[in-house]
């Protein structure tokens, strides 16, 4: 499940007629809110939507429809990942952690091992800094019969390559930047009786 498919797959849930009462007065507003459920539904599928419903494959454990998924993609050099159904491809230095991680060093916090995150800050370069742009440099992995990602089919699937990677580069066209704005000290919750408040946001229009 992606993050977009919350909304569909949500707006299935509030749908649902198994749930709804069925005698009296409570039947009548449990009517008009279908009704107003299904008048969104129409108007949130009218053109091109990324999101899907997968309500049954949590409910009824019946197949998922999503069959692609896309990994840190953002603009700029190609980089990233895509998967289309048990195919996935890995364009580009993953940074930090690029490389498969041993069973031996997955923690329990993170997902790393506990070293990586208790040790003092160390700088390792390398002797040849990697290349600024890195899309040529990809990965090709069958997740249905290595889910681990251990072994790199790219040289055997040149034409699953080539596909996946046009895709991923379509989606990179229409990638929008992230607003990652720098931390502001008016945010603190020192300054709003404890909590964290948006009170002192500007806004971005």
């Amino acid at each position: 499940m992606h993050v977009v498919d919350w909304r569909e797959t949500l707006l299935h849930a509030a749908r649902g007629p198994a749930h709804w009462p069925s005698h009296g007065a409570p039947d009548l507003q449990a009517r008009r809110m279908r009704e107003e459920a299904d008048e969104m539904v129409e108007e949130e599928r009218e053109g091109d939507d990324d999101s899907l419903d997968l309500w049954g494959a949590l409910i009824h454990n019946a197949p998922s429809p999503r069959t692609s998924f896309v990994y840190n993609l953002r603009k700029g050099p190609l980089r990233g990942a895509i998967r289309r159904r048990h195919w996935k491809l890995v364009v580009g230095l993953g940074g930090r952690y690029d490389g498969w991680v041993p069973p031996e060093d997955v923690g329990s916090v993170g997902g790393v091992g506990h070293s990586s995150w208790t040790t003092p800050t160390t700088r390792h370069l390398p002797a040849h800094a990697p290349p600024s742009d890195t899309s040529d440099m990809v990965m090709l992995f069958n997740m249905r019969n290595d889910p681990l990602e251990t072994t790199d089919l790219s040289g055997l699937y040149p034409e699953v390559v080539a596909t996946l990677r046009a895709k991923l580069r379509e989606y990179s066209r229409h990638s929008q930047h992230p607003h990652s704005p720098k931390d502001d000290p008016r945010g603190h919750p020192s300054l709003h009786g404890g909590f964290f408040s948006p009170g002192w946001c500007e806004p971005l229009v």
